[in-house]
């Protein structure tokens, strides 16, 4: 069913369905859209009720654990999941889901591709701040930043590891490998475009700061334009 969940998320986001897991599985706090696995879920919940009757001090649910079998899932279900069986409260079970997330963040990491900036997301308050209210963008946005997270836009050196070519440069400056990071953050093609995205970025913040707070003093750098146009800041 998990297989199932997963298909049917990437489709509605137009991901592809090699998009890594951990996106849809790690929390937002740490990059991911923090959709639990189904199986999570049903074990956590097992294990709860499980302990809940295994902790309780009335003969008759005691009686009942044992003898309707549910003594011996608990017992599968531990097994199963690798925790210790002598649990003895919810805070070992929440422990158990804490290291779960973090085999999937470690899983996400490790790949070659779309792992290599996994580790700036984890507990990156503002760098994930969208992912917990992705209502602030269009959908065809939010679906362009998922992709970009995941590292699986239409950039050459992405298209090129499910359709294997020669011509990995990006078509602008034909300098470099067309990578997002080669063209977000390195082309002098699109230098221009960088600046007015961080003036306008700016611009916001000033206005938010402004507006909340009517004493607070607001300075402007002055910003001289570039041959290429826009600032240097």
């Amino acid at each position: 069913m998990d297989q199932d969940l997963r298909r049917s998320v990437k489709t509605i986001f137009h991901d592809l369905q090699c998009t890594a897991n951990g996106l849809l599985h790690c929390g937002k706090k740490n990059g991911g859209l923090g959709i639990p696995k189904l199986e999570t879920i049903y074990t956590m919940t097992a294990l709860k009720m499980g302990l809940k009757f295994q902790l309780n001090s009335d003969p008759v649910m005691k009686a009942v654990f044992e003898e309707t079998g549910l003594k011996q899932k608990l017992e599968d279900i531990t097994r199963a999941t690798r925790i210790n069986l002598r649990i003895t409260r919810i805070g070992q079970i929440e422990a158990h889901k804490n290291r779960l997330q973090e085999r999937e963040i470690k899983e996400w990491a490790q790949l070659t591709s779309q792992g290599k900036a996994v580790a700036a997301f984890i507990r990156d308050k503002i760098g994930n701040a969208w992912l917990a209210n992705p209502t602030i963008f269009r959908s065809s946005r939010l679906i362009t930043a998922l992709k970009m997270r995941a590292n699986v836009a239409g950039d050459r050196v992405a298209l090129s590891r499910a359709k294997i070519t020669k011509d990995i440069e990006y078509r602008k400056c034909r300098a470099q490998k067309e990578t997002l990071g080669h063209i977000l953050g390195q082309c002098t093609y699109m230098k221009k475009e960088r600046i007015e995205k961080h003036d306008s970025i700016k611009d916001f913040v000033m206005e938010k700061v402004a507006v909340h707070d009517k004493e607070a003093a607001i300075t402007r750098d002055p910003t001289p334009s570039s041959p290429e146009g826009g600032s240097q800041n």
